[in-house]
């Protein structure tokens, strides 16, 4: 999938609930039995003449080996998760993960609905440019 840029903090950083947008559907993904991983990219770093950056989303089901892989990293250790997000494939040769900083876990299976998470879920300035979630 892909969307705008915007979308990893909708409905803004300066609402009450940035994030929430995105977190939503994170979380109807899970509840379809997937998970995601997302990065923004610019299509200037891609020869285009403008900045223009997009989110785009890849989403893979319970039942694949990918998801297998990263249930198998170990949550409690941030260095395994750091190693896991730096090999994951980049979108092009050019673009390789040069770094992972700030790792922060979104608990999005807090609140029991959708209605319930849309009132009260938030994500401090809204996602990063580039997770994991599953």
């Amino acid at each position: 999938m892909e969307n705008v840029d915007r979308l990893l903090a909708s409905p803004g950083v300066k609402s009450s609930q940035p994030g929430r947008d995105f977190g939503m559907i994170l979380k109807t993904l899970a509840g379809l039995g997937y998970g995601a991983t997302w990065k923004m990219i610019n299509a200037a770093d891609y020869g285009h003449p403008q900045r223009r950056r997009r989110t785009f989303i890849f989403a893979f089901r319970e039942d694949t080996e990918f998801m297998k892989t990263v249930h198998r990293v170990n949550k409690d250790s941030i260095l395994e998760v750091e190693e896991f997000l730096m090999t994951m494939a980049p979108l092009t040769s050019t673009l390789r993960n040069k770094s992972v900083q700030n790792i922060e876990f979104v608990d999005l299976n807090q609140y029991k609905s959708l209605p319930e998470f849309s009132q009260k879920f938030l994500v401090k300035r809204g996602f990063k440019k580039n997770r994991l979630y599953d």
